[in-house]
């Protein structure tokens, strides 16, 4: 009985170790791709925000994300999205999630002050990675503020 007991630790100790090293090995790994997956999804939002169109974007997103913004409200998002024109800047880029998934790939959460043609907002973009592709899952802006062009006044 006291070997059995002694053998079970021993197996439990070890299952301990695997599961404490894959942990380690997954930070590592988000670690070391983080600077990619960030740059990726300053780039793709760069593509969306050229148009603001499902249409004109749909490379870039996911089937489920492209059938989200499809419907009513999803265009009605991007509608107030394309107010803000063209990201012309990130700032504060930070990868806050990291997922691996061996059925659907890896899915990273990225999120960065983006400065607009015409605005500003807090930026949040989901992107799944399969097979050196990343595309958008989802894409959330917060704190959005808009800035109107100052019209220039003509002396008469």
């Amino acid at each position: 009985m006291r070997r059995i007991l002694i053998v079970m630790g021993v197996l439990f100790t070890g299952l301990i170790g695997v599961a404490i090293g894959s942990i380690g090995y997954l930070g590592v790994l988000a670690s070391h791709s983080a600077e990619d997956n960030k740059s990726a999804a300053v780039a793709l939002v760069e593509t969306v925000s050229e148009t603001w169109s499902i249409d004109d974007s749909q490379a870039v997103f996911t089937p489920s994300a492209r059938a989200q913004a499809s419907t009513l409200n999803g265009r009605k998002a991007l509608a107030i999205m394309s107010r803000l024109g063209q990201l012309k800047s990130a700032r504060n880029a930070r990868q806050t999630g990291y997922e691996i998934d061996f059925e659907t790939g890896t899915t990273v959460t990225i999120t960065f002050d983006g400065r607009f043609d015409y605005g500003s907002g807090a930026v949040t973009v989901v992107l799944r990675f399969t097979d050196d592709d990343a595309r958008i899952v989802e894409l959330d802006l917060k704190k959005i503020r808009i800035v109107r062009k100052r019209q220039r006044r003509v002396a008469v």
